[in-house]
């Protein structure tokens, strides 16, 4: 994607929503979701982060009703009002300086996870790069909905991962796109809030260690 958007001198957008946090991004533009259970919060809303001067200059304009400043009354283009409120700004800033805790909270959760669940026939986990920071702890097991309901009768909530968006009745097409398909049938979110404790977490895996020795 990144070599033919700059092929074609286009600028390349990802979704970043729940990575906040995550390093080594390679878009020109990144948009972060600071929704209530994102790492930090303004209760909705979002950003978006560049590092070209002209983007920036596009997107703060767009922001602002198309205008060349805040006050003016000259539009210059097409534009829309996002701007973040007063309030929302200083919740943000107050959580920003949570930030560097919960990044290490996460980090150590999802590595509980994967020290409890290693070598567990049947149950994997995807293979990050370096600068990834976990949002909520996914797996990956060929019986998802069998172990989602497992686990809700043990009192473990749990979620399955997005239905890729070809599959949806606004983006349905005849196309198929098997690789998006089959981790989304097998991907399953774990419970992940930064309150959990080392047993609960060792609590959860006993829970599925149990379903995969039932399975096999």
């Amino acid at each position: 994607l990144k070599a033919t958007c700059e092929r074609y001198d286009v600028g390349l957008i990802e979704d970043a929503a729940q990575s906040f946090g995550s390093t080594d991004g390679i878009c020109d533009i990144t948009s972060f979701s600071f929704s209530t259970p994102k790492l930090i919060s303004t209760g909705q809303g979002g950003c978006l982060a560049t590092n070209d001067n002209d983007y920036a200059g596009k997107i703060r304009q767009l922001k602002d009703h198309g205008r060349s400043k805040s006050g003016s009354d000259k539009y210059l283009d097409f534009g829309i009002n996002a701007k973040v409120t007063d309030i929302q700004a200083i919740i943000g800033m107050a959580q920003l300086k949570k930030a560097p805790e919960r990044m290490e909270r996460k980090r150590i959760i999802y590595n509980w996870y994967r020290h409890e669940l290693q070598g567990v026939t049947g149950v994997t986990f995807l293979n990050n790069y370096k600068g990834y920071l976990p949002w909520f702890i996914d797996i990956y097991v060929k019986n998802r909905g069998s172990l989602k309901r497992y686990l809700h009768d043990k009192g473990v909530g749990s979620r399955p991962i997005y239905t890729p968006l070809p599959c949806l009745p606004t983006y349905e097409t005849e196309e198929v796109f098997p690789v998006a398909e089959h981790y989304s049938e097998m991907g399953l979110w774990l419970p992940s809030s930064f309150g959990l404790k080392h047993e609960n977490v060792v609590k959860i895996c006993n829970h599925i260690k149990e379903f995969m020795n039932e399975r096999t």
